[in-house]
This record gives structure tokens, C-alpha cells and sequence, in this order.
């Protein structure tokens, strides 16, 4: 049997949510167990859910990707960060590998490159 990994999506736009959802349901050891569009709702989320892996937007209408990774890995260290963002910084990369990510990612790369990234922070094997 095959361990599934559990994500959270945490994107404001409602079209990235749902193309992010069908990109990840294409592989049978992912699931979607929960979205977040804020800050706030990230915390919440990720403090109700347990998800092993949240995938992390830069820009969200109450602050940003970094401020929502400090919280979430304070209130739960053991649950990885990848960002998926639109926002090719050096600063904001750092940043949000100071906050404690485990990955960056541009929206430029490609599903399977997102896929992978996920599978790698959660630390399971690539199959």
C-alpha cells in the first residue's frame, strides 16, 4: 500500500486553487485535504488539518507566504513548506527559507516539478 501524502493550498486566486487541486489529484499518492486563501486561514488550516505539506503562495491579502510559514511551522514543526509563487526575489527566496521552507518554486515550473518538490518535503521516496 502506497502512504498518501496530505496537502494544503495556500493561493487566493480561486482558478490557481482549482488547477492546483486537479494537478495534484493526477497522482494517487497526494490528496488535497484542505485550501487557505489568507494568512490567517493558513494557520487555521494547517493547525485543523495536520497536512505533512503545505504548498505556499508569496502574496495573499493579509500579509504574505513567509509570515504564514513562521506560524504554521512555530505552532507544527514537523509539517513542510513549498512555495509556489509568482515572485522570483532573492530576498523573498531567502526569506522564506529562513522561515523554514523546504522548497521554492516559480509558477513557471512545470506540474511534475511541483509534484516532485512536494513528494521530496515530505520526505518520501520519488517513485
Amino acid at each position: 500500500m502506497t502512504k498518501v501524502i496530505t496537502v494544503l493550498i495556500v493561493e487566493d486566486h480561486r482558478l490557481m486553487v482549482e488547477g492546483l487541486e486537479d494537478l495534484i489529484a493526477e497522482v494517487p499518492e497526494l490528496k488535497v485535504v484542505g485550501t487557505a486563501g489568507s494568512v490567517l486561514a493558513a494557520v487555521d488550516a494547517a493547525r485543523e488539518l495536520q497536512p505533512q505539506v503545505v504548498l505556499m503562495d508569496f502574496r495573499l491579502p493579509d500579509g504574505d507566504g513567509v509570515q504564514a510559514t513562521r506560524l504554521i511551522r512555530k505552532q507544527s514543526p514537523k509539517i513542510a513548506v513549498v512555495f509556489l509563487t509568482a515572485v522570483g526575489d532573492d530576498d523573498v527566496r531567502m526569506s522564506a527559507a529562513d522561515a523554514g521552507a523546504s522548497a521554492y518554486l516559480l509558477k513557471s515550473a512545470t506540474a511534475q516539478e511541483m509534484r516532485e518538490a512536494i513528494i521530496r518535503a515530505a520526505g518520501e521516496p520519488l517513485t
